[in-house]
């Protein structure tokens, strides 16, 4: 599927800016899951990019003069290959599209990375308890992880923890959300880490997009990239990618923008800033299929 799509997020302040550093993770990558055709990203001053070492293209800005309001902006086409289960290395791999041999850069951090807790989504003892209430065991009692088991703790985790926008912010913590039964994209994916972790199995938050004609307001979306095996002397890693929101594998329908431990690792834009009084933010995202 051939997807474009426009990401405008804009700051509004009640006092100018003296001075603001922006970090910024809107750039898609091509991969295994999803080529970019096109893309660019306009801020108000210069970017400056680099890849991070989780495998992610970043950016950031410094603005040294007076302003009131900051617009940036993304926008660009990506075809989307449909893939929710592959394999990724440690070094750069070369696979086919339809019309052209990509060569993608993969992370280099070993899987075993992403059982660190974010910030958000710390490891709690009522969230891996409930976890371990949802899974199979296999031989010896071992909490196998596999496509079967991943499903069936996203599905429960569909089933406690409704879709409800105005119930938690971006400074919500996992168990916050698991507690109070409602909250976003943002807090499943969270609450997801935190029980997979838990488990003992690596997983990674993903931020991106979703083309969803019928829910508009999960165009800028979060999920969860789980790893369900690592070959331990090439680093290969097995990882099945999970939509908490949608209880569903990944589709043709997602667009991979940035991953991390959760969102406070790879938020689409942050930063410090100086002066500017009250902040406002709106985000609008628009995605149409060509």
């Amino acid at each position: 599927m051939r997807l474009a799509i426009q990401h405008i997020t804009r700051y509004s302040y009640s006092e100018p800016l003296k001075r603001a550093v922006q970090q910024l993770f809107l750039w898609p990558s091509s991969g295994v899951t999803q080529v970019i055709d096109a893309w660019d990203v306009s801020a108000p001053a210069p970017i400056q990019t680099t890849v991070d070492g989780l495998g992610n293209l970043t950016g950031h800005f410094t603005l040294d003069s007076p302003a009131c309001e900051l617009t940036l902006t993304a926008a660009g086409a990506v075809e989307t290959l449909g893939l929710s289960e592959w394999t990724e290395g440690a070094s750069q791999s070369s696979f086919e599209s339809d019309s052209e041999s990509v060569q993608a850069t993969e992370p280099g951090v070993h899987p075993a990375f992403y059982l660190r807790s974010g910030k958000l989504s710390g490891v709690t003892p009522r969230i891996t308890t409930w976890a371990q209430g949802i899974v199979q065991t296999g031989t010896g009692s071992v909490v196998v992880c596999n496509r079967a088991n991943v499903l069936r703790l996203a599905t429960a985790l569909y089933n406690k923890v409704a879709y409800q926008q105005g119930m938690t912010d971006v400074k919500t913590l996992a168990i916050e959300a698991f507690d109070s039964g409602a909250g976003v994209c943002q807090d499943q994916a969270h609450i997801m880490l935190a029980a997979c972790r838990g488990l003992g199995w690596p997983a990674r938050y993903v931020s991106g997009y979703l083309y969803a004609p019928n829910q508009p307001e999960l165009a800028s979306h979060a999920w969860v990239d789980v790893c369900m095996h690592v070959d331990p002397t090439s680093w290969e890693a097995r990882w099945l990618s999970v939509d908490i929101t949608q209880a569903c594998l990944t589709t043709d329908q997602y667009v991979r923008l940035a991953v991390g431990t959760d969102y406070s690792s790879c938020a689409p834009s942050k930063g410090m800033r100086v002066g500017g009084g009250i902040e406002t933010m709106s985000v609008d995202v628009t995605i149409q299929q060509l």
